[in-house]
């Protein structure tokens, strides 16, 4: 009777085990029979840590997910903060190296929440101009509202783009995961050609690579670029301005650099763009090699009763 009370009790606490302590005891009774340490081996790895924390594959759904939320709070924080963008707008010669005179141009700058052409909430950034300089076209200088680099991953932007993981690096000597994207090409390029200048979007053309804190989930940087050659072709309505048929794009390449920036009173750390560095090469008469440069500094931040906290 005893023996088999014993057995019962054995067998009522097997069915209470979790599975994977189970699938442990299976496998070391049959390694009674087989190579002791191959077996050892391979039950060790179906045991949890000791300290009870596994090491989690990265998966691609989990960090699109750390990443929309992650811009969802970067938007909330950054409404609360303004700063001083400087840009430089230089025509280059064929080697790439600057040709002539820049323009220089000087905003302050602040995120704010508006509608995106998709009707959806987003980031913009809007500036105020505050000086220029430069004999550079003024039909270069941006617009002042554009939308904020980060809205394409936002939870509503990203079904516009496919994205896979690309392994890890370091950046500023933190760890960091990459993610990589390409727009999936479901709406047309469209272009305006008000004057001399054209304004046209290749949101859904550009690829591009993020590299993503692995622990905060912060984006460190995001570079861009444009995988092949784009033709957009000119309206008639522009021939006034524009005497050539198409413009062909040969190079769109932009790079996104963060830095942190710490407020006090009460004291916080947030990352906020340090710079963003956009060439462009393109066939069409006029000016067709560019490079806009755009530096962050002097960031303040707002807080409750209208004071501003260096």
């Amino acid at each position: 009777m005893r023996l088999l009370l014993r057995s019962f009790r054995r067998l009522l606490s097997a069915l209470r085990a979790p599975r994977r302590e189970q699938r442990a005891a299976a496998l070391w009774r049959r390694c009674l029979t087989g190579t002791t340490v191959v077996c050892a081996l391979t039950a060790l790895a179906t045991v949890p840590p000791a300290d009870g924390s596994q090491s989690v594959p990265p998966d691609l759904d989990a960090t699109l997910q750390a990443l929309a939320s992650y811009v969802d709070r970067y938007y909330a924080r950054a409404q609360s903060i303004v700063g001083t963008e400087r840009i430089t707008i230089q025509t280059l010669a064929s080697d790439l190296t600057p040709d002539g005179p820049g323009r220089r141009l000087v905003y302050d700058i602040r995120v704010e929440w508006g509608l995106g052409d998709d009707g959806e909430p987003t980031g913009k950034v809007v500036r105020e101009l505050v000086r220029a300089s430069g004999r550079a076209p003024e039909c270069l200088d941006p617009p002042s509202i554009t939308p904020e680099p980060l809205a394409m991953l936002r939870s509503s932007a990203q079904e516009k783009f496919i994205f896979s993981l690309a392994g890890t690096a370091r950046v500023s000597g933190r760890a960091a995961r990459l993610v990589e994207y390409r727009g999936r090409r479901t709406d047309p390029v469209r272009g305006e050609f008000p004057d001399q200048c054209a304004r046209i979007d290749l949101g859904n053309r550009m690829a591009g690579r993020i590299w993503m804190d692995d622990v905060s989930g912060e984006v460190l940087r995001v570079d861009e670029h444009l995988p092949g050659q784009v033709t957009i072709p000119i309206p008639r309505s522009a021939s006034r301005h524009w005497s050539g048929r198409s413009i062909e794009f040969e190079r769109v390449d932009t790079s996104i650099r963060y830095r942190r920036v710490t407020f006090t009173d009460p004291v916080e750390t947030v990352l906020l763009p340090e710079s963003i560095d956009s060439v462009t090469v393109a066939r069409v008469p006029g000016i067709s090699r560019l490079r806009v440069l755009q530096e962050y500094s002097g960031y303040r931040r707002f807080v409750t009763g209208g004071r501003v906290v260096e």
